[in-house]
């Protein structure tokens, strides 16, 4: 049966009222990207899985019942519960609100500091090489021109970004002669910005490979870098999509 196609999972489980079949949605390009599809132990057809996920629904709905049950034959119990609940969500609100400001006041903090200052003092005075290559991999499948220029724009606004980033341009081969183009001028635009920029073509047709297949451009990139010694020692790879 293709991705796509529509298939019947059951989902009858002993002592559940679940007896009809759930349909599974049609798995689309991005989902392909991210690999085989995980199985879930709660898809399992048992008892206890069915119970953990009607558990939430049951204390919601026994929760209901109880207030209004309360609210008709036990005027007391009611007042109660109402009052327990009403301060349950008091001080979820405030552990909410303290919680931002505390996070909104070290963000402030935290975005005052020069990190790039710290990390060239860390270099300079280390005796180990903490020099670290950075690979940014832009995985694109006709994609606005505009945006990948505005996103390799504000990638060059680090300021490490002139002598240790270096930047991919994951094309796909699909597109055609549009897609040579479109990396030849983002390369021309942004090159003066980055240690180095040069763009790979993931080829069409492959099977088992859809499009931004990031491990095939991965490939592509260590063998572009595979002979640089800094490359060998120490290199990240964070991935932007």
């Amino acid at each position: 049966m293709s991705p796509g196609m529509l298939s019947a999972t059951p989902r009858s489980t002993a002592g559940s009222p679940l007896t009809s079949h759930a349909k599974v949605a049609p798995l689309g390009v991005g989902d392909l990207a991210a690999g085989p599809r995980r199985h879930n132990s709660l898809s399992e057809v048992e008892i206890l899985p069915w119970l953990c996920c009607m558990t939430p629904a049951l204390c919601i709905f026994v929760l209901y019942l109880s207030i209004l049950i309360s609210s008709i034959f036990f005027e007391k119990a009611f007042y109660m519960l109402t009052a327990v609940l009403t301060f349950i969500t008091m001080m979820w609100i405030s552990n909410l609100a303290l919680s931002s400001l505390y996070g909104a006041y070290r963000t402030r903090q935290d975005t005052q500091v020069d990190w790039n200052t710290l990390l060239e003092e860390a270099q300079d005075n280390s005796a180990d090489s903490l020099d670290v290559l950075h690979i940014v991999i832009l995985p694109n499948f006709k994609e606005n021109e505009r945006m990948l220029q505005d996103t390799l724009e504000n990638l060059a606004s680090s300021p490490m970004a002139l002598d240790r980033v270096r930047v991919v341009l994951a094309m796909e081969g699909r597109e055609g002669k549009e897609a040579r183009e479109k990396a030849e001028r983002l390369i021309k635009k942004t090159e003066h910005l980055f240690a180095d920029i040069f763009a790979t073509y993931h080829p069409a047709g492959v099977p088992g490979e859809v499009a931004a297949s990031r491990p095939t451009h991965s490939m592509h990139t260590v063998k572009h870098y595979a002979t640089m010694d800094q490359f060998c020692r120490a290199a990240i790879f964070p991935a932007c999509s």
